[in-house]
């Protein structure tokens, strides 16, 4: 600090009579203009030094959507396979983000499909629209949940890009990312500072090529799955062009567009409900959860725990299987043959979320069915040409042999 100071003190900024002022001096007498009580993400407080100074581009009188049609297209025919509450959802959920400056939307976009289909050039795109205020491209857990975590710090947007490290401790780091995801402050550690509270401002984009991503438990509201269409994979052409158009003009009129964008109606928890989500709640169910649907009659009315114990599966632990029991299940008591006996019964709220799953089930086992029905038309269909050629053909033999004998 010494040395600073010794600095300051050797810039002459201009004389007074035969004083020099130097930057010392001024430093001194104005210093409250450098002084401040504290420091947030954004504030309107002249006191508060605010992070935030400003996007990197600014809003225009109006969109000229030739410069951003190509983009638009992108995101409604491959990262939204041209679902159109999906469209609706990543576009509100991205203006939601520019319109309200260090507001979170407290839900994840997961970007799922195959490599070279498009899913970073979007990314990238929005990135560069928060230059600054971005994290374009995370690739370990531990930047977000780990030790050293300033990855995310004064970030808007972060992408996670196919994330390493993530099983090694798969369910505690799904429980830490959660609180990312929704909590509005944070412990930051940096190697070789103190640990301190920052506010939280980070909304996440999960790109990925796996086929099972992540754990999603079936009362989710945190999670947005966008199964990613290859309409556009290997068209070369196609990308050289669209990323040709990403010159100034057009992130002028896509920042309009995101600022401009009517998202009154919108809020970012009221998720769409997709179909590659339901498999992915379907794959991420554990053992207690096939339990209580194969027995769920039982269970929403009320079962004797100790019934309920013998049903447990012989790779669980008992003080396990009872935790999980207890999260979705009251205990009660009930009079049984003269006796005062205790009785699971599921809660209310766990009610619903079970019903679903058992509708979901429902609709799997039923498009098997049509699936089937139609496999097995198919295979009938083929049998009758096939047996239709053979009867043709042994007509034909037959007349040739009587053609022969004559």
């Amino acid at each position: 600090m010494t040395a600073i100071y010794d600095q300051l003190r050797s810039i002459r900024l201009q004389q007074d009579g035969k004083k020099n002022i130097t930057a010392i001096d001024a430093l001194e007498q104005q210093h409250s203009l450098f002084e401040k009580e504290g420091i947030r993400f954004i504030s309107q407080n002249p006191k508060i030094f605010s992070v935030f100074q400003g996007y990197k581009y600014l809003q225009l009188e109006e969109v000229n959507y030739t410069k951003i049609e190509g983009f638009i297209g992108l995101v409604k025919d491959t990262i939204s396979t041209n679902d159109e509450l999906i469209y609706e959802y990543l576009l509100n959920w991205f203006a939601f983000i520019v319109q309200n400056t260090g507001k979170k939307t407290e839900t994840v976009i997961i970007l799922q499909g195959l490599q070279g289909i498009g899913k970073n050039v979007f990314t990238n795109v929005l990135s560069e629209l928060f230059a600054g205020y971005s994290s374009k491209n995370i690739t370990d857990i531990d930047d977000f949940v780990g030790k050293f975590n300033a990855a995310i710090e004064n970030k808007m947007l972060a992408i996670a890009n196919e994330i390493k490290n993530f099983g090694e401790s798969r369910m505690s780091n799904m429980d830490s990312l959660k609180s990312i995801i929704t909590e509005y402050s944070f412990v930051v550690n940096e190697k070789y500072i103190p640990k301190n509270e920052v506010e939280n401002v980070m909304n996440m984009i999960h790109v990925t090529n796996n086929i099972f991503p992540i754990i999603i438990e079936n009362n989710d509201r945190r999670y947005v799955e966008c199964k990613c269409d290859s309409v556009h994979r290997g068209d070369l052409a196609y990308f050289t062009n669209l990323c040709n158009s990403f010159d100034e003009d057009f992130f002028y009129n896509l920042f309009t567009f995101f600022m401009t964008r009517n998202i009154s109606q919108f809020n970012p928890r009221n998720i769409p409900m997709t179909q590659a989500k339901k498999d992915i709640i379907r794959t991420s169910r554990s053992k207690v959860d096939d339990f209580i649907i194969d027995h769920f009659k039982q269970v929403k009315d009320d079962v004797i725990i100790s019934q309920v114990e013998l049903w447990k599966h012989q790779d669980m632990e008992l003080k396990n299987y009872q935790l999980a029991i207890n999260n979705i299940c009251s205990q009660v008591w009930r009079t049984a043959n003269g006796q005062r006996k205790r009785f699971y019964k599921m809660k209310e709220e766990m009610v619903k979320i079970y019903e679903n799953m058992l509708d979901e089930d429902a609709d799997g086992k039923e498009a098997e069915a049509q699936l089937v029905e139609q496999e097995n038309k198919s295979c009938t269909l083929v049998m009758i040409v096939f047996q239709g050629r053979r009867i043709k053909r042994s007509y034909k033999s037959l007349a040739d042999a009587r053609n022969s004998y004559r």
